[in-house]
């Protein structure tokens, strides 16, 4: 059963010699005064019973956090978040380092032969729909299933669960086009659009100086990825493209290409085309990260207000019910997946084009048929090392790693936003740049650190101190306001004087 509010139950009976309380519900204890300021009608405790079990739920009133002692409700500003408390530090520091190495788990899966990015996204919604489902039953019986499988609440996650559903497909696209460091980087200039958005949503203002850390902030990603763009020195597809005429030119004017010449023509075409599809990747990945910043930034601001909404929900049963629409799409796009790339022949067909192509130059017909097969069976062969190699042992635990790194951060992440906000969220994630790079610097050697990318990272570091340090002005003028509120008014202090004599005119 549920009490909307409680004013209106009957006669209720004291749990544990308690006093007794009229107005409540039955086995309500009052809560204990704390200082001048009353824990709120919100905070009732409810026994929710099931067939199978029971469980306990915070029935919300419509009453505020808190109210004082004249009776005006009091609650902290909006969008302040506290960043104390030991649960609260290893908390972040625990979402720090798995969002450090999720990237580069990523980016290191999605180069290896074998791998899917929609088996990935199936296995992390699977994960988080049936983990929920049965924590939910082992936690309340009957009565935990029947709060996960609530309609209402499936379509209340749904636009949240279609948001990051795209943003995780969207986002093996964008580390393969642009690479963990520069996508991870551009991917967090969602920071500056969260707090435009929880501007508009909510309503939530931030100060002046808080603005300018953020605007701080993303100049500085946009500056070190164009850095470290400049520092790779991968920009040679004009080179390449200059080469080709000239190859080409000096084939012909010495009236035939020998197999020197064509192997140097070949060689020359297989580098511009593979300039070629680095290209394409890149300009898939700037796209891909378009949509992965607008769809996970909605998604944050979307996923927090449920959360907070329905506080009185356990986090495993939230993330149950926000992943039912996800799970269902990420099983049918992996269906259709599946179903397209079970088209060997085509592959083979295609192989042999190229090869016979390439082949050709020499004029024998058939000599160059012949080597054309014999690459197309050296192909298969090495096709078929790379399915037997993709299911050793080692690739079952890497798989495995980034399984239980990915799900570790959607936990991690859905507790942020519950017990703090999307900005909060995001600063953890450029906070995490920091420790991405100095993992990569530990695996390749003190030679691939640049000063200027670190110097560039420290100024985001404290552009994140920044932020912190002007919104940690907000709680105390809270506590000015708590103060002004509770005193009396004047026409509360005129009220308890008592009624005064009239006056005969």
């Amino acid at each position: 059963w549920r009490l909307k509010s409680p004013h209106k139950a009957a006669q209720g009976r004291p749990c544990g010699g308690g006093e007794r309380t009229p107005s409540l519900p039955p086995c309500f204890t009052p809560p204990p005064h704390q200082g001048g300021v009353h824990a709120a009608p919100r905070h009732l405790s409810v026994e929710y019973m099931g067939t199978g079990g029971r469980s306990w739920e915070v029935v919300a009133d419509e009453a505020a956090e808190t109210e004082p002692s004249n009776g005006a409700p009091v609650s902290p500003p909006r969008g302040v978040a506290s960043f104390g408390g030991p649960a609260q530090v290893a908390l972040i520091v625990a979402t720090v380092v798995v969002d450090a190495l999720a990237p580069l788990l990523q980016e290191h899966a999605s180069k290896t032969a074998g791998f899917e990015s929609s088996s990935m996204v199936l296995a992390e919604t699977m994960s988080y729909y049936l983990g929920g489902l049965a924590l939910g039953g082992a936690w309340g019986g009957l009565g935990g299933l029947r709060r996960c499988l609530r309609p209402a609440r499936y379509i209340a996650f749904l636009p949240a669960s279609a948001a990051f559903s795209t943003s995780n497909f969207l986002t093996y696209v964008a580390v393969r086009g642009l690479g963990a460091s520069q996508f991870y980087l551009l991917a967090q200039l969602r920071v500056a659009l969260l707090a435009v958005f929880l501007r508009v949503w909510s309503g939530v203002r931030q100060s002046i100086i808080a603005w300018l850390a953020l605007l701080q902030l993303a100049v500085g990603m946009v500056v070190l990825v164009w850095t470290k763009a400049n520092t790779a020195g991968a920009c040679n597809y004009t080179g390449v493209m200059g080469v080709l005429p000239v190859a080409a030119a000096a084939n012909y004017t010495k009236g035939g290409a020998s197999r020197g010449n064509a192997a140097q023509v070949a060689a020359v075409v297989a580098e511009a085309a593979a300039h070629a599809a680095e290209r394409s990747e890149f300009i898939g990945g700037i796209i891909a990260l378009v949509g992965v910043v607008l769809t996970s930034a909605f998604g944050f601001i979307y996923l927090e207000w449920q959360l907070k909404s329905h506080a009185q929900d356990p986090l495993f049963i939230q993330l149950h019910q926000m992943n039912s629409f996800g799970a269902a799409a990420s099983l049918i796009i992996h269906m259709a997946h599946m179903v397209d790339s079970a088209a060997p022949a085509q592959d083979l067909s295609t192989a042999v084009t190229v090869a016979a192509v390439l082949t050709n130059s020499s004029g024998n017909t058939t000599a160059g048929f012949a080597a054309a097969t014999t690459k197309v069976a050296a192909i298969a062969a090495t096709a078929h090392q790379v399915r037997a190699s993709s299911f050793s042992p080692g690739w079952i635990w890497r798989v495995l790693t980034l399984w239980s790194v990915i799900v570790a951060r959607g936990v991690l992440g859905g507790s942020i936003l519950k017990q703090l906000d999307s900005i909060a969220k995001g600063l953890i994630d450029v906070t995490a740049i920091v420790l991405c790079t100095v993992i990569q610097i530990a695996i390749q050697g003190s030679e691939s650190a640049d000063a200027t990318v670190l110097g560039i990272q420290l100024l985001l570091l404290l552009s994140i101190v920044s932020y912190v340090v002007a919104r940690s002005s907000s709680p105390q003028e809270a506590k000015k306001a708590m103060k002004s509120a509770d005193r009396p008014s004047m026409l509360e202090l005129r009220d308890l004087q008592g009624a005064r004599p009239a006056k005969v005119l």
